[in-house]
């Protein structure tokens, strides 16, 4: 039986989530950042935890992505009350252009989305589509210039007991060399799932 686990007078639930891209747009502006020679890379990050699709040549303003699903665990915490929602639990979906001149690697960030990794939590697994629009890494303007479409799907881990979270892909699984970025998925907040925790309350240890 899943513990119930204290922080602050709050319970304690690990989740699972699954992200793949399957897709990723880019307008002419995105575009004329991107040389040649550099190829993508789509990073989840949330903390210090890191996923990684494998590296992909751009194919112009469509590009059709098989690069690995991206998997992350996350602690959610909610008020001992049963019918309270999830606090957020943020990460972040990062397109970054990968350089590999002199044969060193070199990652710059071009372009992000924040998601809130709650809002996908059920009690029974979910899996969904996502549409995302993609804002500039830096700059003051904020305008989308790109948009990643992927799967996501999340379960949660009734029985899990280790620790720490963590993150791993079946694309690279290489680390980030040094780049740093916030990362987000989620928010429960439906009365349907509120009555669904209601009903499937974890019992305290």
């Amino acid at each position: 039986m899943h513990k119930w686990v204290k922080k602050a007078g709050k319970g304690a639930f690990k989740y699972q989530y699954s992200l793949r891209p399957t897709s990723l747009s880019l307008m002419p502006e995105a575009l004329q950042m991107i040389p040649a020679s550099a190829v993508l890379q789509i990073v989840l990050k949330r903390g210090s935890k890191v996923a990684e699709t494998r590296e992909f040549a751009c194919a112009g303003a469509d590009t059709k992505l098989d690069g690995g699903t991206l998997q992350m665990l996350c602690t959610l915490y909610r008020d001992a009350d049963r019918h309270s929602a999830f606090e957020g639990k943020e990460a972040t979906i990062t397109v970054v252009v990968v350089h590999t001149a002199s044969g060193r690697r070199r990652a710059v960030p071009l372009c992000r989305v924040t998601l809130d990794l709650a809002a996908h939590a059920r009690v029974t697994p979910i899996t969904g589509e996502l549409e995302l629009s993609l804002v500039r890494e830096s700059g003051a303007a904020k305008a989308p210039i790109g948009t990643l479409r992927a799967s996501l799907a999340s379960r949660w881990l009734q029985n899990y007991t280790a620790p720490d979270d963590g993150c791993s892909a079946d694309g690279s699984g290489r680390g980030m060399n040094g780049y740093a970025s916030d990362a987000s998925i989620a928010s429960v907040g439906s009365s349907s799932s509120l009555l669904e925790w209601s009903t499937r309350t974890p019992t305290r240890t």
